[in-house]
């Protein structure tokens, strides 16, 4: 039985990519910038 999925217009999965793309950054120099930060490697400039 297949399901058929509604039409998602290409502007939505642009947004929902992009809202994913920004959060994985942000997260990952967050945790970039904590590693550092308590590992002494963080030289402010």
């Amino acid at each position: 039985m297949d399901t058929v999925s509604p039409p998602v217009s290409p502007n939505v999965v642009a947004k929902i990519l992009m809202t994913q793309k920004i959060k994985v950054s942000s997260g990952t120099l967050l945790k970039a910038w904590l590693v550092a930060l308590f590992t002494n490697q963080f030289t402010p400039i």
